[in-house]
């Protein structure tokens, strides 16, 4: 009879044992599961393909709901509400650049020509910037389509993800774009008085005898350059609206990791661009009296080129605490090289204080520095025209030079804010994962105690 308990005990606690095993192995299947959901999402999300036949029926999702599960069922309403806005801002943006292209296209045919350097074809800018929103604008509307259809039950199979990101990339170039012309328009309005005096003559040719005064056209100039500048910003800040609303259709993990990937592209270019506009000789000689900024400013561009290599590397491999580090450093450096923009921008504007005592070094590093004279020049003219000439062109060096620095500035702000970011995600999912993992070690010791318990009472009742 003991023999028989003994076995009938050792039975109840191999089913006992075999049922928390079950039990395990469900939660690390539901598990696995899950991870596996969420990694074909991610696939379906980059390739833009429907995989229905990997995920599970919704009954199976109504019987056993999960934190993931909910997550996705909240992400696609807001997904749905995000493409609905972005298929109608695309779609006005078609009819608006439309407009623009016509309109420039026009207009570009009825102004009259010169022969002067002065004078730039003035609605080129205008004809370039509407076909490429024109372009875009179909990519975004394409790309919103496609994504509405993937959530379907369509069997459409169309390249949503890879319209998005194209469209997302052209839309982060033209906000740097945009910041960089909205600030060229405002400093260029507060200098318009001084360039419309310096090209009076070559600018009185697109105008009849008598038509137009100075005094006019600097009114004019001022006006339009900084509704330019006040476009510029709006349609910055539609941009940005956009590519928020391309980021949440695509998901935030997607979307980070690939425009990390893609600043540190774009910031590289910058980088490079900075280096060659802070040592070229116009710049690196009557930039400012001794020469220092210059230089300052291109060391930082090669630190820009070496970060960029750095967070790209680091966002292709996703290695969190690389991602930790390249974000402080970027911000760091963002503020250093912020710094050094306003110090362009101050010297810029007593550009002429450094004519005092410097005019022969700048005849002979700026050859044509006056067009308009040729040989030996006296006081009067000096004063009069070549020292304005001067002073323009040392003010545009410094201001080009404090724009790049400044458009740098924000696209290290992106990237230092998206690459803490994406560490934040990874921190998270680690998180996860771990409590996941000391749940189940728990469960496991709390199994073990209550087996321990039951032979010991068992053994105890015996």
């Amino acid at each position: 009879a003991k023999g028989r308990r003994r076995n009938e005990e050792e039975e109840e606690e191999e089913e006992e044992d075999e049922w928390y095993e079950r039990r395990r192995r469900q939660r690390a299947r539901r598990s696995r599961k899950r991870s596996l959901e969420d990694e074909v999402e991610d696939e379906d999300e980059e390739k833009g393909r429907v995989r229905g036949e990997s995920r599970t029926s919704g009954k199976e999702r109504g019987i056993s709901p999960s934190p993931t599960r909910a997550r996705c069922r909240t992400r696609k309403e807001s997904t749905l509400r995000a493409r609905c806005v972005l298929f109608i801002i695309n779609a006005i943006s078609i009819v608006t650049s439309s407009l623009m292209l016509f309109a420039g296209a026009s207009a570009a045919s009825k102004v009259p020509t010169t022969s002067s350097t002065a004078i730039q074809p003035p609605f080129s800018a205008v004809i370039a910037v509407s076909s490429i929103t024109l372009l875009n604008s179909f990519f975004g509307l394409s790309g919103a389509c496609c994504a509405i259809s993937r959530d379907g039950d369509w069997r459409v199979s169309c390249c949503s993800n890879r319209l998005l990101m194209a469209y997302y990339v052209i839309v982060l170039l033209m906000c740097s774009g945009l910041f960089y012309l909205m600030l060229l328009c405002f400093l260029f309005a507060a200098k318009a008085a001084d360039f419309i005096e310096a090209y009076w003559v070559s600018w009185s040719e697109l105008f009849p005898q008598g038509q137009l005064s100075q005094e006019q056209v600097h009114r004019d100039v001022g006006k339009y350059a900084n509704l330019a500048g006040s476009l510029c910003l709006f349609t910055m800040l539609i941009n940005i609206l956009s590519a928020h609303l391309s980021a949440i259709v695509m998901g935030y993990r997607y979307t980070t990791r690939k425009s990390i990937m893609i600043i540190n592209l774009v910031g590289f270019v910058v980088g490079l661009v900075m280096i060659i506009l802070a040592f070229l000789p116009a710049t690196r000689d009557v930039g400012v009296q001794k020469g220092w900024l210059p230089e300052l400013i291109g060391s930082i561009g090669v630190m820009v080129i070496f970060f960029a290599i750095f967070g790209f590397t680091a966002a292709y491999y996703t290695w969190a605490a690389f991602l930790l580090i390249n974000g402080v450093l970027e911000l760091f450096f963002a503020a250093l090289l912020l710094s050094m923009a306003i110090v362009c921008f101050i010297d810029s504007k007593r550009s002429g204080s450094v004519l005092a005592g410097q005019w022969s070094f700048i005849q002979e590093k700026l050859i044509n520095v006056c067009p308009s004279c040729a040989g030996e020049v006296n006081q009067e003219m000096k004063q009069n025209c070549c020292s304005k000439q001067a002073s323009l062109v040392i003010w545009r060096n410094l201001t080009v030079l404090g724009v790049s620095a400044s458009t740098c500035v924000m696209l290290m702000c992106m990237n230092g804010a998206s690459s803490l970011n994406l560490w934040r995600i990874l921190r998270r999912d680690r998180m996860l994962a771990l409590s996941e993992e000391e749940e189940s070690s728990l469960n496991r010791n709390l199994h073990q105690q209550s087996k321990k318990l039951h032979v010991n009472n068992r053994s105890s009742n015996v």
